[in-house]
């Protein structure tokens, strides 16, 4: 019990650490494209830290040192789902630079939580959790077109293959 209160205590911490960080990079603007530059402060956004934080230690908590591999393909939900919905409110977008680094850390998650128990399940689930969530994605697309953006269409992978890791039913 106390490692486990441990390693949540340490995310947790990590989690906020991060959020931090990336509340005073999203600070700066640079993200903003040229014709984004106009619109308005978004504000100090102090939910990041703690959005992060929250996150990172709640995933602790329910894998545990018991289960802390699928912390290594869930954790960069944590550290980037903020990130990203901060963006993504400001400018309506999600840019390609941050999901590309987002799928890369999940799909090196994917591949050490499998090499670490010793399952390829773990890697094929991922595989079938991202396309899965891309083509009910697709499908709703075309259902309602415009509904959806396609950086959500090449975010909802990224979610499903980490969610899918720890389980095809998540």
């Amino acid at each position: 019990m106390t490692e486990h209160l441990t390693l949540t205590l340490a995310l947790t911490l990590v989690g906020a650490i991060i959020g931090m960080v990336v509340r005073q990079r999203l600070a700066t603007l640079t993200y903003r494209r040229d014709d984004e530059a106009s619109h308005p402060s978004p504000g100090p956004r102090w939910w990041i830290p703690i959005a992060t934080a929250a996150a990172s230690g709640l995933l602790a908590w329910r894998f545990g040192v018991d289960r802390w591999p699928l912390l290594l393909p869930t954790l960069p939900l944590a550290w980037f789902g903020p990130w990203l919905s901060a963006i993504d409110l400001d400018v309506r977008r999600l840019p390609n630079p941050l999901l590309a680094a987002h799928a890369a850390l999940v799909a090196v998650g994917v591949g050490a939580a499998a090499a670490f128990t010793g399952s390829p399940v773990l890697a094929i689930q991922a595989a079938v959790g991202a396309t899965v969530a891309f083509a009910v994605f697709w499908i709703l697309d075309r259902v309602r077109p415009g509904g959806f953006g396609w950086g959500d269409g090449k975010y909802v992978p990224i979610i499903g293959a980490a969610t899918a890791a720890v389980s095809l039913s998540v």
